[in-house]
């Protein structure tokens, strides 16, 4: 898939939102059945601490399990590569918590693994 027709919002809708739901708070249809819940995007606590960026593409590109959390978040390092991951952290931050600022050492237009 080249850069030109990727559509994050689709996909985000098509992969993410069952369990994220369409407003990023962890309360899509499936998260009703998980335990622990999905990450709740909207809250702003989610977004707080250093190198929590550098998490959530970690939980992207290898998944749930590997990050010690839920086994039902999948890894998407195999369909997406770091550059279109590292999208993905900006997206999710911008979409649901514009109002929060990037914690030290973290920059939104640089890479982040």
């Amino acid at each position: 898939m080249s850069a030109g027709d990727w559509n994050i919002e689709a996909d985000y809708q098509a992969f993410c939102a069952n369990c994220h739901g369409a407003s990023g708070a962890g309360d899509g249809q499936a998260a009703l059945a998980m335990g622990p819940p999905p990450a709740n995007f909207s809250d702003p606590r989610f977004w707080i601490g250093e190198g929590v960026d550098q998490g959530a593409f970690d939980v992207i590109k290898r998944g749930g399990a590997a990050a010690g959390l839920s086994a039902a978040m999948p890894a998407w390092g195999d369909r997406y590569d770091d550059a279109r991951i590292n999208i993905w952290v900006r997206y999710l931050r911008q979409r649901f918590a514009p109002g929060q600022t990037i914690t030290s050492g973290e920059n939104n237009d640089e890479a982040v693994n």
